[in-house]
């Protein structure tokens, strides 16, 4: 199944996306979109599995 890229995400400005634009978005934008470079990231929402197999792995010890 594939869509059309909403109007306000194709093309993206010419000097990039601004942390304004970013806060500025239409309401049915997608709520898990990284600014990174003026470049827009979409990330798929974590699933509960994740979270928890995050959670299951232990922390790293540092020694000084």
């Amino acid at each position: 199944m594939t869509r059309e890229l909403p109007e306000w995400f194709y093309p993206g400005p010419s000097g990039g996306w601004t942390a304004d634009m970013l806060d500025h978005l239409p309401v049915g934008a997608p709520k898990h979109v990284e600014l990174i470079d003026g470049t827009l990231f979409f990330r798929p929402p974590q699933t509960a599995f994740h979270i928890l197999a995050c959670g299951s792995v232990p922390s790293p010890t540092f020694s000084s």
